[in-house]
Formats: C-alpha cells, sequence, structure tokens
C-alpha cells in the first residue's frame, strides 16, 4: 500500500500509550552528528531541506531536525534497520508545525527482502499541528522473509517546514512509550554505550526470542561496568525507569551482585544508566 488505512496510521494522544519497547533506530533524537558533515549520525539525508540544529523548540534533548521546502519536491531522510524476522513493525515521530503551515510531511515504513527488493509500504501525512508538538504512528506487517526496515520523514510531491524529534521504531503493532536508551538489545554492538573494553556481545534467548547480551565477567577486585550519557529535558517530579533483563551466575550478596545504577545529574541535565556486575 502505498498510504496506509486507519487502521495502522494515527495520531497518538498520552493515554494510549501501552508499555515500554525497544527503540530499534539510533540516534533517534539527532544529538549525535557525523563528525564530516555536520549531519545526524546514522541518517540518510537526501536533501538540503533537512536540517539538524540546536533550538529550545526541541522536544527532547538540545537538536531538533527542521525538514522545510517552498515548493512541492519528493527528498526523505532515512534510515535502515536490519531485521531477524517479519510481523508488525511501528514507526513513531514527533512532529510540529505552525498553524498557518499548508504542507504535508509524511512519515513512511517499509520492508526489504534479502534481495533488497522493497515489499511493502505503510505511509501517513502529517499536516499543521497547531503550534504543538504532537506525535504519529504509522504500521507495516511486514512480510515474513523480510530482512531490513527502512523508515522516513519528508515529502512526497509537498512542502512545508515541520519540525521533527524523538522519533522510534519498534516491533510492535502501535506505538509505545518513547525509550530514551539507545541500542538498549546491543543489536548494533557497543554503540551508544561507554566503558566496554572487555566486555563481548553474544547471542541469547529472552522469552523464545533471538537476542543479544552483554557478557560480563565479575571479578572481587572492582566492578565492570557499562554506562549510556541521555540528556533529558525533565522539571520536579518527573518518574524516568529503568530496567532490563538479567541472567548469571554469581552469589548474591551485599558485595557480590548485580545492579543497575540510574543517576541523575542536575547540573548536567543528563541520566547516567549503569548495568554493573562487582
Amino acid at each position: 500500500n502505498d498510504v496506509g488505512s486507519n487502521n495502522n496510521t494515527y495520531f497518538i494522544s498520552s493515554n494510549d500509550y501501552r508499555t515500554n519497547a525497544e527503540n530499534l533506530l539510533l540516534n533517534a533524537s539527532f544529538e549525535d552528528s557525523d563528525t564530516l558533515t555536520s549531519r545526524a549520525k546514522h541518517w540518510e539525508n537526501s536533501s538540503s531541506a533537512f536540517e539538524r540544529t540546536t533550538s529550545d523548540d526541541a522536544y527532547f534533548g538540545d537538536y531538533v531536525y527542521t525538514a522545510s521546502k517552498t515548493s512541492n519536491t519528493t527528498v526523505y531522510q532515512k534510515q535502515t534497520v536490519e531485521v531477524l524476522s517479519g510481523g508488525e513493525y511501528t514507526f513513531s515521530a514527533y512532529v510540529k508545525s505552525d498553524e498557518t503551515n499548508s504542507g504535508k510531511l509524511y512519515l513512511n515504513i517499509s520492508s526489504y527482502n534479502g534481495s533488497n527488493t522493497k515489499t511493502k509500504t505503510e505511509s501517513i501525512p502529517v499536516e499543521s499541528t497547531g503550534g504543538e508538538w504532537q506525535r504519529y504512528s504509522v504500521t507495516l506487517d511486514a512480510p515474513s522473509n523480510t530482512k531490513k526496515i527502512v523508515v522516513e520523514f519528508g515529502f512526497k510531491s509537498s512542502k512545508g517546514t515541520f519540525y521533527v524529534d524523538n522519533v522510534q521504531l519498534e516491533q510492535a503493532s502501535s506505538a509505545n512509550e518513547y525509550n530514551y536508551i539507545e541500542n538498549g538489545g546491543f543489536r548494533e554492538g557497543f554503540e551508544g554505550w561507554e566503558d566496554e573494553p572487555t566486555y563481548s556481545i553474544v547471542d541469547t534467548e529472552i522469552n523464545d526470542s533471538n537476542e543479544k547480551a552483554v557478557l560480563f565477567n565479575g571479578n572481587t577486585d572492582g566492578e565492570s561496568q557499562i554506562h549510556q550519557i541521555v540528556k533529558i529535558d525533565g522539571k520536579k517530579d518527573d518518574v524516568f525507569t529503568i530496567g532490563g533483563w538479567l541472567k548469571g551466575l554469581f552469589v548474591n550478596s551485599s558485595t557480590n551482585n548485580a545492579w543497575i545504577l540510574n543517576n541523575i545529574n542536575e547540573s548536567t541535565n543528563t541520566n547516567i544508566f549503569n548495568f554493573t556486575n562487582d
């Protein structure tokens, strides 16, 4: 389908969220830039219509992507994700445009087989959001032979000015809570994580699903850990929750254990999440 039906594309209100899911996209809030181009790392940019800028208008963090064209054109910003199977995948994004905006921005999600042939596409148009951030999603039921999912936002014979932030791709039938952790399933090795020199990524099974995991080898002389720094825009009484799957062989005591630390640094507006085995 070129444009998705009402069954798989919609605007999301805060009451629609169901649970948390792994975000399969890298650099989903555009905070990291390519050192050569200054564009968003991990994103393919097909036109000068897209600009990564630092702005107080960002929905999350310091950066936002601006998509702007004054005449009808077809250009997209995209990211490709390798997957293990077909099934339902949902692409979502926070979008903002002025009340006077008369153009359309499109969110696309497509599946590709092992021959790199596009097998299916779903798309949703976004028009004026009245100057407010709104979240939109589109769901694709990918064929069983799917090897890649490609997500895009941009213009399809359209124009306008839009801000895009906090994009997410998840293997789910609808959009769930936005996941602030990048590469939480370690599908891309240690991308987005720090302090990993002596650890390895291994294949494992979680709830009958083939997954990746970090293998820690603890010792009695100190602690081993990885961490990720997440920029947040929060206020007093906001609640942030972190969790993960853990399996190991160790003696659980006050001095020998595995733990997750959530450290909020008010001065730098960051969260430091540690998966630790000591």
